[in-house]
């Protein structure tokens, strides 16, 4: 279903690692509201307490290990005719022709991380191997994790370039070398002023270290406290990645890591399945017929480019 937009941007990312909260946590610190973060309105969380301030009120602090800066009783003069909405939707299920920030991040990163995750916070047994896992239903669902990352980027490649005056592709490899120079590229196209120096503060305040730090506090207190913010690590895949793992990825995945800029695959395994439509959309909860029609036209194409690229 297509969302009517109160929002200014649109900030997609798969359902990932790949750094979208440090991008939201940088605009916090420069005084960007964050009215939707990731399927949750935010609004009963703040408090106006006058001459345009706002109060974080939340006192359970549910954003803790996402957002660095965001604490209870912490004071905000927001920027106005901004309003951000961070989502993993798909093109589909968004306003059309709305700017959008496309954070991606190496795939083989992503999925590693993801996989690291799930021993971690999940209890996947650590005799799953990393094909394994990219072999298993994502959340249950009716495709794999990997193919659920396949689908996601490859719906969002479709608008970036049929639309790339629309889309602004920010990679996590990108802003990890340049974190302030892709912080101003972000805040010029969401039209946000801000100088060299707040910039600076923003992504010093967003450093991943922040995030670390605090589930560690966190996990004295609770040893059962979950922990998202593992390494941030960049390539991480090629000290990582036996000959064999590649062959969890499909030829596929060739045409998009090309779109993106990644490294070609050392070798590829079996081509992926295409999408079973009905039980997709049953899945991500497309009903009434206006609704699976909208997702029926999207995904043809898709399945109809994994087709072309095997």
């Amino acid at each position: 279903m297509t969302e009517a937009c109160a929002y200014t941007v649109d900030v997609v990312s798969p359902q990932f690692p790949c750094g979208a909260a440090w991008l939201a946590n940088a605009l916090l610190e420069l005084q960007v509201p964050l009215p939707h973060l990731w399927g949750f309105e935010t609004a009963a969380e703040w408090q106006d307490v006058g001459d345009g301030v706002s109060r974080y009120a939340a006192m359970h602090g549910p954003w803790r290990q996402t957002l660095a800066s965001l604490w209870p009783g912490r004071d905000f003069h927001f920027v106005q005719g901004v309003r951000p909405r961070f989502t993993h939707a798909f093109p589909w299920q968004l306003a059309p022709n709305q700017r959008t920030v496309w954070m991606v991040r190496d795939p083989r990163d992503a999925l590693y991380s993801e996989w690291r995750r799930h021993q971690r916070n999940e209890g996947l047994s650590p005799a799953i191997d990393l094909p394994e896992f990219l072999r298993s239903p994502f959340l249950g669902g009716p495709v794999s994790v990997v193919d659920m990352l396949w689908l996601h980027l490859r719906a969002w490649q479709a608008v970036a370039q049929a639309c790339p005056e629309q889309v602004l592709v920010l990679r996590f490899e990108d802003w990890k070398k340049r974190p302030v120079e892709s912080l101003a590229t972000v805040v010029r196209w969401i039209g946000v002023d801000a100088c060299t120096e707040a910039l600076q503060q923003a992504c010093a305040a967003s450093d991943v270290s922040r995030l670390q730090a605090i589930e560690q506090a966190l996990a004295l207190d609770d040893a059962q406290s979950r922990q998202f913010n593992r390494r941030g690590a960049v390539l991480e895949w090629e000290g990582t990645w036996p000959r064999s793992w590649y062959r969890a990825m499909g030829p596929e995945w060739l045409p998009l890591l090309h779109f993106l800029g990644y490294a070609p695959l050392q070798e590829t395994g079996a081509p992926a399945p295409v999408c079973n439509l009905v039980e997709f959309m049953a899945w991500r909860g497309a009903d009434g017929p206006e609704q699976r029609g909208a997702w029926a036209s999207a995904l043809q194409p898709i399945n109809a480019a994994r087709r072309a690229s095997t």
